[in-house]
């Protein structure tokens, strides 16, 4: 991660944030089937960063509101994106399609 390898946060506070994200989702009732494993991303780096005060909440709340709706959305070109990259087809349930 460039933020990482940019001295802002080390590799094992990125852990740990990300490692906190998801403990806190599967207690929230997460489903624990990859598809929210994005979600636990923003929500860690959001965190470190606020931490750091590298930005404000103020800052974070809005760009999370003009970014997040366009990756979130179904169908929407960043969503498509993300979504071609996993190896295993379109959803974390599908089979893993071998050559």
């Amino acid at each position: 991660m460039a933020l990482v390898q940019a001295g802002c946060f080390s590799a094992a506070e990125w852990a740990a944030s990300l490692g906190s994200a998801i403990k806190q989702a599967h207690a929230a009732g997460d489903r624990d089937d990859g598809s929210t494993y994005y979600n636990h991303v923003l929500d860690a780096l959001e965190q470190l960063v606020s931490e750091k005060s590298m930005a404000t909440r103020d800052v974070l709340a809005a760009r999370h509101e003009e970014h997040v709706p366009r990756i979130r959305r179904p169908g929407s070109e960043r969503h498509t994106a993300i979504n071609e990259c996993r190896p295993h087809g379109r959803e974390p349930s599908d089979p893993i399609a071998l050559a």
